[in-house]
């Protein structure tokens, strides 16, 4: 298959050598699923973020064994749970919140209580403005630094940043495991050197262990993706209880290695 598709949307395009090798590939799986541990590490420390747009439980568990055969760590959303099921389009809810505008935004979020905002993706020196609006309205704008950030970049965002800095630990993707916990303790002294707000470190926390390494080094541990798996894994009911259960192990760890 050649090289520089990424994404295989329709098989039209597909030649019949390349047909015959998904296939070929699809035979392959039959061994794999008859292992103690149905997986091969294809996908290790990558997630799977799947859309779909009708409800079909069977087309849904179908992605998600695939993706887990694969060892990908999976998330989930069905439109019936979001403004589509009202009529709106993806594209629709984009501009909603881009025709809201950022000072009703903030007027909103203060409104609710939010006491602060992540943004994605949002280079600090081009939203000076709205560093200052979120502040003014007593809401953290919070950025992200990771390993590849320069010292410029991380003067930047010291400078527009409110609350935290959330260091991404690891060149990968949110629910991946593969940490580098010594590349931590070195980065982090160039970012306290900058700034004096407190240093969250995310990405791949997923244990006790894992969350006590990064406590070593940062003032707090960011867990996301392995607590969205905790809440998908049983009934709405069961959320609470489960995500407790979860994180008692996590904060009994961290309360160990702060009173040593």
């Amino acid at each position: 298959m050649s090289e520089h598709r990424k994404h295989l949307l329709s098989i039209a395009d597909l030649g019949l050598d390349e047909i015959d090798e998904i296939l070929r590939l699809t035979d392959s799986f039959v061994e794999v699923s008859e292992r103690a541990i149905p997986k091969v590490p294809t996908l290790r420390g990558r997630t799977v973020v799947s859309l779909f747009f009708e409800e079909s439980t069977r087309t849904r568990l179908s992605f998600e064994t695939a993706a887990k055969r694969l060892s990908a760590d999976t998330i989930t959303f069905s439109s019936s749970g979001t403004s589509l099921s009202k009529g709106e389009s993806l594209r629709d809810t984009a501009l909603t919140i881009e025709a809201m505008g950022v000072e009703k935004f903030a007027t909103a979020a203060k409104a609710a209580g939010i006491d602060g905002v992540i943004v994605v993706d949002y280079p600090p020196e081009e939203c000076v403005d709205f560093s200052a609006l979120m502040k003014k309205n007593d809401i953290d704008p919070i950025f992200l630094l990771a390993p590849t950030s320069t010292d410029k970049r991380i003067h930047e965002v010291a400078r527009s940043g409110g609350g935290y800095l959330y260091y991404v630990s690891l060149r990968g993707v949110t629910g991946a495991s593969n940490i580098d916990f010594s590349e931590i303790s070195k980065k982090l002294p160039a970012i306290r050197a900058a700034t004096r707000m407190p240093i969250g470190v995310g990405f791949g926390i997923r244990d006790p262990e894992s969350a006590r390494r990064v406590a070593a080094s940062a003032d707090a541990v960011v867990i996301g993706s392995r607590i969205i798996q905790e809440i998908e894994a049983g009934a709405a009911g069961e959320a609470v209880a489960r995500v407790k259960a979860f994180l008692k192990p996590i904060r009994e760890a961290l309360d160990a290695s702060f009173h040593r």
